[in-house]
């Protein structure tokens, strides 16, 4: 065999000289039930009488093999392969990538004829389904592939699909949309380019009605740029009008010191600031979303669980979509504040109470807040609220309401907060370069892993008394020029609707 190398890895069976492969991604792959799994690796083709004496030497009586390698050479050898071992050949018609947790996906634009099976002296049979193993909620992309249907373009990616308003760019792969990692419970539908505009809210609404109800299930949108006005529009009424649970990502997923989060993506294609919420559900007749995991100021860690935190005996922290919302133990926990919009690149911290105490127990609490989101916040301070007559333990809980839900967010019931100054903008080049990217099956692959975040600078500046729902004083000062990070430019769905044509204004309505 020469050189030629041949090791297994789980169940999967390697064949090729190549030392880059990603052991563990490799050896997670699934077991099939007769048949097994063939990775050709190396970067020079393997002749396939070498492939087939291998898989008559190292496998017991083979029927059937999956077949992948770099690039898409196996798709022309798959069917002499199947004539000269006489056996059952699946095989990609397209470049394959390995993707974490353990899944091979077929970069093919509608998904269609994504495998082939070859068996001897016959013809070629597709396969279509771009990814094995075959998540629950996979149904074949609404529209044409490749086609700008309604105003938008689709395209199936590893943990689901990716909406956009204009055609893709050809050869792609190395995209962080492929870098996504493939989840059974959950169909990731990507929205937008860092640099260009989204599709409306009224075209990716009606993309989304046509996906089946299983898929609709287990919906989670995710921002690929500064969207998050688009897809809280969008998640409040899909949630209302197709009855369905709706879950929002703050950005995309990378691993920061071993644990996963998501962080948002800018216009330069930078990392941005985290957001306090990270990831949010949608439910019907519910009039604010649901926060699932935060960033917690208590145990510095993402959590999971209800949002609502005890500080001490006098004061209740809960994080909500815009950031942090102090307010006394026993007092009303209106929805109001937890429908207050997200400011542009960060977060705000709402006291819900009069005088300096409270707002010094604030500037305490993100005084432990990551540099980042700590850099961000703008603070607020709200009048007290009414105490109810009977308080509720752990009052503040998002409530199921019977009202129908808004076709868009509500604006925040208090006067909007300004933007807050930017961060010195670092080169575009850099920013770029902090996101994670894949490369196609046996090539190396670097984990989701953004810069590293810096490491706590100075006390926050002391926020100045004010009872107006403005920001009270100063916030707390950015970390200016950090690795990854370019301030993002104020973006709401109100400003991507100025840029177009009036047919436009009219159509993005929902």
């Amino acid at each position: 065999m020469g050189d030629t190398r041949t090791r297994w890895y789980g169940s999967t069976l390697v064949i090729g000289a190549d030392d880059r492969l990603p052991g563990d991604l490799v050896a997670a792959l699934p077991r099939e039930r007769d048949r097994h799994t063939v990775l050709l690796a190396g970067d020079e083709p393997i002749p396939t009488e070498l492939v087939a004496e291998v898989v008559r030497t190292e496998l017991r009586d083979p029927t059937s093999i999956r077949l992948a390698a770099a690039g898409s050479r196996t798709v022309a050898a798959a069917q002499r392969l199947a004539d000269q071992a006489g056996i059952e050949v699946v095989a990609p018609a397209g470049p394959t990538m390995l993707v974490a947790p353990g899944a091979l996906f077929v970069s093919t634009r509608s998904g269609l004829g994504a495998w082939r099976i070859h068996r001897p002296g016959k013809a070629a049979k597709s396969l279509d389904q771009p990814r094995h193993p075959t998540p629950s909620w996979q149904t074949p992309l609404p529209g044409r592939a490749g086609w700008r249907y309604g105003g938008l373009s689709a395209r199936n990616v590893p943990a689901g699909y990716w909406v956009t308003r204009t055609l893709f760019a050809s050869g792609a792969h190395d995209d962080p949309a492929f870098a996504i990692e493939v989840d059974d419970e959950q169909v990731v539908v990507l929205v937008g380019q860092p640099d260009r505009r989204p599709p409306s809210a009224r075209r990716l609404y009606r993309w989304l009605s046509q996906l089946p109800e299983k898929t609709l299930n287990q919906l989670t949108l995710m921002p690929y740029g500064p969207w998050d006005a688009l897809l809280d529009e969008v998640a409040t009424h899909a949630s209302t009008e197709l009855h369905v649970t709706v879950r929002r990502t703050a950005g995309l997923p990378v691993r920061v010191r071993g644990a996963r989060c998501y962080v948002p993506v800018n216009r330069d294609g930078g990392i941005g600031v985290r957001s306090a919420s990270q990831t949010m559900s949608y439910v019907t007749n519910d009039p604010a979303p649901r926060v699932e995991s935060w960033i917690s100021p208590v145990s510095q860690r993402v959590e999971t669980g209800s949002p609502v935190v005890k500080i001490d005996e006098r004061w209740v922290l809960e994080v909500v979509r815009s950031g942090y919302w102090l307010r006394e133990a026993g007092t009303s926990a209106p929805d109001e504040v937890r429908l207050r919009p997200a400011p542009a690149g960060g977060n705000e911290f709402v006291v819900s109470a009069s005088g300096t105490e409270p707002l010094d127990v604030a500037r305490r609490l993100a005084e432990r807040l990551p540099a980042d989101v700590r850099g961000s916040l703008r603070f607020a301070q709200l009048p007290t609220p009414v105490a109810p007559s009977a308080p509720t333990p752990g009052a503040g809980v998002n409530r199921a309401v019977r009202r129908p839900a808004p076709a868009v967010s509500p604006a925040s019931p208090t006067r909007p907060v300004p933007a807050a100054p930017t961060a010195p903008t670092a080169p575009a080049a850099a920013a770029r370069g902090a996101l994670p990217v894949v490369q196609p099956l046996l090539a190396p692959r670097p984990p989701l892993t953004p810069a590293e975040l810096p490491a706590a600078s100075a006390s926050a500046e002391r926020p100045a008394t004010s009872t107006s729902a403005e920001p009270a004083g100063a916030p707390a000062s950015a970390t200016a020029g950090h690795p990854g990070h370019v301030a993002a430019p104020p973006t709401t769905a109100g400003t991507i609707r100025s840029r177009a044509t009036d047919r436009d204004r009219t159509e993005d309505q929902l």
